[in-house]
């Protein structure tokens, strides 16, 4: 009777082990699939922001860390590709594993030009303008890239307005530029400033994309301490989160 009761206990013991193992396989599966789907979002929209900065290398991701490789046109545009992509959301560092040689430049859009506000701090005018590439500049609108919260991504809107910007430094070749990242008043000091520079970065890196020299470009990470609007509704924290270009007035 002794053995048919140790028996029974060591049967029991074996399932409830059997039943832990098969708990353990499906939470590891379950984390797996999760840490997959994370991977392929991450490479999903690093490579349409490469594509959007005109830069035509590629990216995977080994769980958030992301790893460039192909070929750019010099040390410039590798630096705006790991900028572009460090500034995706979620990711959380980027290796450059870039070859640098020369390229053609891309073309530019008849008409981008008119995307600058070279002598108001308003919104930038939508309509054709012959003197965007010619006129000197005064300053850069300030508040024309918008980002939604926590997330440094261009948007079509942005892409076009800096693809204005570009066309003016390039017949502007003594000009010089700093670019402000902000952020809204929500959450620490500290993350606000580090999601400021990441944004202040990929509106640079998309500039060096479309061939403006890096030297040209000041990076300046300000966070929550210049809002251009009240940090109390959520249409002023929308108008905080930007990136503001502003051109060296003694430029000429």
């Amino acid at each position: 009777m002794a053995t048919t009761r140790t028996g029974t206990a060591g049967r029991s013991g074996d399932r409830t082990w059997v039943a832990i193992l098969l708990v353990v396989a499906f939470v590891g599966a379950g984390s797996a699939w999760s840490a997959l789907r994370i991977q392929d979002h991450l490479t999903a929209r690093s490579r349409a922001a490469l594509r959007a900065a005109g830069i035509p290398v590629a990216v995977r991701y080994d769980g958030r860390d992301a790893v460039l490789s192909g070929a750019v046109g010099g040390r410039d545009q590798a630096t705006a590709a790991v900028a572009v992509v460090a500034g995706v959301g979620g990711t959380r560092r980027v290796r450059s594993g870039l070859a640098t040689g020369p390229v053609e430049p891309p073309a530019v859009a008849p008409g981008v030009g008119s995307a600058l506000a070279l002598t108001s701090s308003g919104p930038a005018s939508s309509g054709p303008s012959s003197a965007a590439a010619d006129s000197p500049p005064r300053g850069l609108s300030r508040g024309s890239v918008l980002f939604a919260v926590g997330d440094a991504t261009l948007s079509a809107a942005a892409r076009a307005y800096l693809d204005g910007v570009a066309l003016f430094l390039a017949g502007h070749p003594a000009v010089r530029v700093a670019i402000q990242g902000h952020s809204d008043a929500d959450g620490p000091g500290e993350p606000n400033v580090v999601i400021s520079r990441r944004r202040a970065e990929v509106v640079a890196g998309y500039l060096v994309g479309r061939h403006v020299e890096s030297n040209r470009l000041d990076v300046q990470a300000l966070g929550a301490t210049d809002p251009v609007a009240s940090n109390d509704s959520p249409q002023g924290r929308a108008a905080n989160r930007r990136v503001d270009l502003v051109a060296d007035e003694g430029a000429r």
